[in-house]
């Protein structure tokens, strides 16, 4: 049977994890089980301060992660609401999709290119300070997703994800990941069934081990299964012009606790100097992976199972149904839904895959995790 796990925001959502601290002077390690909320894209902010908060409280030494003065000036006079309120306030974060929020200043610099006749290079444009305002939220956005993003890959190494990959056996299971944080990345590479080098159906131009040179010569297993990424990941690089892609391979689970920032650096990469993070937002820039979207349409032709974790097909994922339109789903395909707003999503998902077998089977991914564990102890 070929089964394929769509995977969203909810996926992320439930975050159970444990932190440890080596006392350097006695060599002694404690350790504490945390449980907190993952950040949804409608109160990431809230969601990732809470997660800070925790972290902090119980490593007094980690990293911290900062919003730009403009960026945070910027969304509390477009949605009318106070600074301690974005991180505070669960309600009223929520205001704020940080998906449509990337969308309309991605937009307003489309438009002002169109404007001045469409080329991003014109002179006029680049000595506009309002375009050049609006450049410099752009930029300072996708720096605090990445960021925000790696902080949670660094501290919360998630037991959920974890289970989860410990599952997925079957080389005809495949994944497809809206998500651009490395949690369940990491955790099948840790199945020692998954490599990053050959685990996302795609080829890069180089790769760069966070852990040393030791890494390069390490022996890489052939993926089991591919994680298939269309909207990127954070330790996916490109160069200025978008023809080259690399890889950045994260520090390994037994190395924590040295510099934050394991997907950060890229000055050795080739002989770019200048490399960003790949990661697309829904809109009208998200299809930049043409043949992670051709692959996904193979696998999905394919299935004989779908399960959706955590994705709802909002309105920020109506460019997800467009694709999805022209796929020849099996007519015996059945599809599970793990979502708490499940019920009102199986109509959706009965109209998408056209099919009527459509069952929502947990609320939770975690519920889901923990049902695995129950059905090894039996």
């Amino acid at each position: 049977m070929n089964t394929v796990y769509i995977l969203g925001a909810g996926a992320s959502h439930d975050l159970s994890f444990r932190i440890s601290n080596l006392d350097a002077g006695y060599g002694t390690y404690t350790y504490k089980d945390l449980t907190v909320e993952g950040s949804l894209s409608s109160g990431y902010f809230y969601y990732f301060n809470q997660i800070l908060k925790t972290v902090k409280k119980n490593v007094p030494l980690c990293a911290t992660v900062t919003i730009s003065d403009k960026l945070l000036a910027y969304i509390c006079k477009k949605y009318g609401i106070a600074k301690d309120e974005l991180f505070e306030s669960k309600e009223t974060s929520q205001k704020v999709n940080i998906e449509n929020l990337y969308i309309d200043i991605e937009t307003a610099i489309d438009e002002m290119e169109l404007e001045r006749g469409g080329d991003p290079n014109d002179l006029s444009l680049l000595q506009d300070p309002e375009f050049i305002d609006l450049f410099v939220l752009h930029n300072d956005l996708k720096s605090y997703i990445f960021d925000t993003l790696s902080f949670v890959g660094y501290y919360c190494i998630s037991k959920f994800h974890h289970i989860f990959a410990e599952h997925i056996t079957d080389p005809n299971t495949n994944v497809i990941s809206f998500n651009w944080d490395t949690l369940l990345d990491e955790a099948m590479f840790n199945t020692k069934r998954w490599s990053y080098e050959t685990g996302y159906g795609l080829e890069f131009e180089k790769v760069l081990y966070k852990t040393g040179k030791d890494s390069e010569s390490a022996t890489k297993p052939e993926a089991t299964n591919i994680i298939l990424k269309p909207h990127g990941s954070i330790n996916w690089y490109s160069d200025m012009h978008k023809e080259k892609l690399y890889l950045i391979v994260p520090v390994g689970l037994r190395l924590r606790g040295g510099t934050f920032g394991q997907l950060r650096s890229c000055e050795s990469i080739g002989n770019d100097n200048h490399v960003f993070t790949y990661i697309i937002p829904p809109g009208k820039k998200r299809r930049q992976f043409p043949r992670i979207w051709e692959s996904m349409k193979d696998v999905l032709q394919n299935a004989d199972k779908i399960i959706a974790i955590g994705f709802s097909f909002n309105n920020n994922d109506s460019h997800v149904k467009e694709e999805f339109k022209d796929i020849s789903f099996k007519k015996n395909l059945s599809v599970e839904i793990i979502d708490p707003t499940g019920s009102s999503l199986v109509n959706t998902y009965s109209e998408i895959f056209k099919t009527e077998d459509v069952v929502v089977k947990f609320s939770s991914f975690a519920k889901y995790c923990e049902d695995f564990l129950v059905l090894q102890k039996g």
